[in-house]
């Protein structure tokens, strides 16, 4: 797709086509399974090992029910929308379209500044799907919005984990709100209802190099909705990329002090790691905004931010884990104390583990996401990949708050518990439970019934 060389009808298809395979695959697992263990009740028709194995199999496949419906769904709705926009955009293909211009801004001639604006002179407000995409934005940022408030109430409560890092894991959460306040400041540039430049062209995302191919603008503050939600939306991604290195510092310095981290909270580490990714993040942004680099050295420092906080985190959690096997072999090298917080932080690791790989994600879908507008820009498939880049930034933060909701057994049960599907399987469990043990109690009075009865008939 980025070389032009495959239809994007036919890659979505390929998609779909994938979706599709694996969920069947995974309902045929399930069904072979299912089927091997009603054998058991069959006395001798598999080893002890085996029918161990298919009782693994169910189990693991059950576990992963839900993540498969949750990959379908999500991707489900993708398509569908991706399937939409290319409908739309037909008549567009199949005229001359005119040529399509860089997204970096002149001011009065003097300096240049870079806004992450997807499109811009383009009236979006006119189409037919504008209703529905407003539908869809509204209810998605509700959604957003009460995901993140019961993840701040249930983090905060909960006091499964050390204070720093339930800190910096609210912060993050919260830190979405950049991402609310930048949709709001750049709607009117979005959809049409402001103009900038030549009317008659339209302006997408990129990088450029020359001076004709900039967004003329006499002055920055009658246009600074503009450049500060173009400011915030870069803060939000580029605080996504020091996140990861964010926990990573907290578990490596809970791994220094090993002896009295528990006992010791100092919150002041947390509030320097979120103060010093600010910085990070900040400084990112003025790069993104000045546009002081080329695009290819800015995806560059991108990757390696994030490969450095993965490598950090994989780092503290090889120790903590050598750590561990030492007070295994080794019980008088390490105190007490110590073995317990070599327990905590891998316990908390293993959490963020999730979180991070999520993270990691999140920026990379953003990066290519960002190389595919970089490079497919000439071709007529440009609006479709600012269509997929918006989706991936302002739609995937539900999923994040999910993933640390569910990485946790305890605030994953916080999270479900006021639902009433939940409650209702919860009682369906117990009345089943109920209904067994009535059951077996039913047999057991029964069967010493009969025996009894045939004890008095041998006396007699």
């Amino acid at each position: 797709m980025v070389n032009n060389r495959i239809p994007f009808i036919i890659a979505d298809s390929l998609c779909i086509i994938c979706v599709v395979f694996v969920c069947v695959i995974y309902f045929t697992l399930w069904f072979i399974n299912i089927q091997l263990g009603k054998r058991f009740s069959t006395p001798g028709t598999y080893r002890l090992a085996q029918q161990f194995q298919v009782k693994e199999n169910i189990r693991h496949i059950m576990l992963a029910r839900n993540l498969i419906c949750c990959a379908t769904f999500f991707v489900a709705i993708a398509c569908g929308l991706l399937f939409t926009i290319v409908l739309d955009l037909l008549p567009i293909w199949l005229k001359n379209p005119v040529a399509h211009y860089k997204m970096i801004f002149l001011i009065n001639g003097t300096y240049e500044l870079w806004v992450a604006i997807p499109i811009l002179n383009k009236s979006l407000y006119t189409s037919w799907k504008y209703p529905y995409v407003m539908t869809l934005d509204i209810s998605i940022f509700i959604i957003t919005i009460l995901l993140v408030m019961r993840a701040v109430s249930i983090i905060q409560t909960s006091k499964f984990f050390h204070i720093n890092l339930r800190i910096i894991l609210i912060f993050q959460l919260c830190q979405w709100v950049q991402i609310l306040l930048a949709r709001y400041f750049l709607f009117p540039y979005l959809v049409g209802y402001r103009f900038l430049g030549d009317h008659r062209k339209i302006y997408h995302h990129f990088w450029t190099d020359s001076l004709e191919e900039t967004v003329p603008i006499p002055c920055v503050i009658e246009e600074w909705p503009l450049f500060f939600g173009g400011f915030l939306y870069t803060h939000h991604f580029a605080s996504c990329i020091f996140f990861l290195f964010s926990v990573s510092a907290e578990r490596a310095i809970a791994s220094f002090y090993l002896s009295d981290y528990e006992k010791n909270t100092r919150p002041y580490i947390s509030f320097i790691i979120i103060f010093v990714s600010m910085i990070f993040s900040s400084i990112y942004s003025l790069i993104f905004a000045f546009n002081f680099f080329t695009f290819l050295v800015t995806s560059f420092l991108i990757a390696l931010v994030t490969i450095a906080s993965v490598s950090l985190y994989v780092f503290v959690y090889y120790y903590n884990t050598r750590v561990k096997k030492v007070t295994c072999n080794k019980n008088g090298k390490y105190t007490l104390t110590r073995r317990f917080q070599t327990m905590e932080n891998l316990k908390s690791l293993k959490m963020a583990k999730y979180v991070v790989t999520t993270h990691a994600i999140y920026v990379a879908l953003c990066e290519i996401c960002l190389l595919c507008v970089y490079y497919g820009v000439e071709s007529r498939y440009w609006e479709i990949f600012i269509y997929i880049m918006d989706s991936v930034v302002f739609y995937s933060h539900s999923v994040i708050v999910l993933t640390v909701l569910f990485s946790v057994p305890t605030w994953k049960q916080a999270f479900l518990r006021p639902l009433f599907a939940f409650r209702r399987m919860q009682s369906n469990k117990v009345s089943l439970a109920e209904e067994e043990e009535r059951n077996v109690e039913e047999d057991a009075k029964k069967i010493s019934t009969v025996y009894f009865e045939q004890l008095d008939k041998a006396w007699t």
